[in-house]
């Protein structure tokens, strides 16, 4: 899986509106489930989802997700993660959460 090009050492801040190919995510911090912003992109239907912890490990895949549909993350430690997740037509869209 590709994670994309990350700029971590820019600033100390978080500014996830630099890029359009991100994902909307809520809530965030999130304790037990994560919800999508599909409809910020335009997309109902994800082709494929995958959580990453910050290693690099695949932690959860979801296959044809409905982005009105919440995520269950409640038996993931409590941590920083890397969602990314495509669209039908291929398109990559990515993001982080705490899960705490």
């Amino acid at each position: 899986m590709n994670f994309g090009n990350w700029d971590f050492c820019s600033s100390l801040g978080v500014d996830d509106s630099k890029s359009n190919d991100n994902l909307g995510l809520y809530p965030n911090p999130t304790v037990d489930i994560l919800l999508l912003g599909g409809k910020k992109v335009g997309i109902d239907i994800f082709s494929e989802i995958e959580i990453f912890d910050m290693t690099g490990k695949s932690l959860k895949t979801l296959k044809n997700h409905n982005s009105k549909n919440p995520i269950n993350i409640s038996e993931l430690a409590n941590g920083a993660y890397i969602i990314i997740a495509k669209n039908t037509d291929d398109k990559v869209f990515r993001n982080r959460f705490i899960k705490k």
